[in-house]
């Protein structure tokens, strides 16, 4: 990043570019470090917002991946995104960032997600 005499020398169009770039970089920095930015990210996921019991349980998954928490049970009805945020998401954020460390993850059922079929 140009120092601010040499930032304010730059076109209207390279400013905006230096900006962007700074903007995707702080994004992925956050995206990084807490799981609710991951799980808002509208290129990863688009018009899947997280709802107020997904935000909830998004900071149950970040205390345990801050190690505030050493077990976690998440005891929800069907069709409320556990496994959405549990079994897919969760991991892929948490092993992206911690290759070397494990997850236990356990379900009643033998297939723990099945994607639901649209209505006909």
């Amino acid at each position: 990043m140009p120092n601010q005499s040499q930032f304010e020398e730059l076109s209207e169009a390279e400013k905006l570019r230096l900006l962007r770039k700074k903007l995707r970089e702080q994004f992925k920095r956050e995206q990084r470090e807490f799981f609710e930015s991951f799980c808002k990210n509208p290129e990863l996921f688009p018009d899947e917002p997280p709802a107020k019991h997904h935000q909830f349980m998004i900071g149950a998954l970040q205390g345990v991946a801050n190690g505030e928490i050493k077990r976690l049970m998440v005891l929800m009805p069907p069709v409320h995104g556990k496994s959405v945020y549990c079994s897919i998401r969760f991991p892929a954020w948490y092993l992206g960032n911690n290759p070397r460390n494990h997850l236990v993850h356990a379900t009643n059922t033998a297939f723990p997600f099945v994607r639901p079929r649209p209505l006909e």
